[in-house]
């Protein structure tokens, strides 16, 4: 894959796994400072996703949870990052759950603790920026 210039902090990949109609998914996040990989984790979810885009936005949640971590821990030792961390996302669906605010009753059923993401984009902690994963 063919990243894009300027990859600053957080860079999630992840793939589902499709079994029957139930898709479980394998987390890879690689986080990254000054150019250099400083965390990398790969686990499978505990929790069931009903659709891919459903997988994606809860891997999606645990990469923000990523990324706030390493802002803060930025900020302690004096280098604090300026502006938003950019996340690349190869799910729009994903993207587009996490931009929007309203209510959607295909997703109702997600949990509150997922919507963690809208509150950091909101904030402008992060931004989503789509990467195409066929290149």
């Amino acid at each position: 894959m063919e990243l894009p210039e300027g990859l600053r902090e957080l860079l999630e990949l992840a793939e589902a796994q499709g079994e029957d109609d139930v898709v479980y998914m394998l987390l890879q996040i690689l986080t990254g400072h000054c150019g250099a990989p400083v965390v990398w984790r790969s686990t499978f979810q505990k929790t069931v996703a009903l659709s891919s885009t459903e997988a994606e936005y809860m891997a999606l949640s645990d990469c923000v949870k990523e990324c706030v971590w390493m802002r803060r821990l930025l900020k302690d030792i004096g280098a604090e990052q300026v502006g938003a961390t950019v996340i690349y996302e190869d799910n729009q669906g994903a993207m587009a759950l996490a931009k929007n605010v309203g209510y959607q009753a295909r997703t109702k059923h997600i949990d509150i603790p997922y919507h963690f993401i809208r509150e950091k984009v909101v904030s402008n902690e992060v931004e989503l920026e789509y990467v195409d994963t066929k290149n």
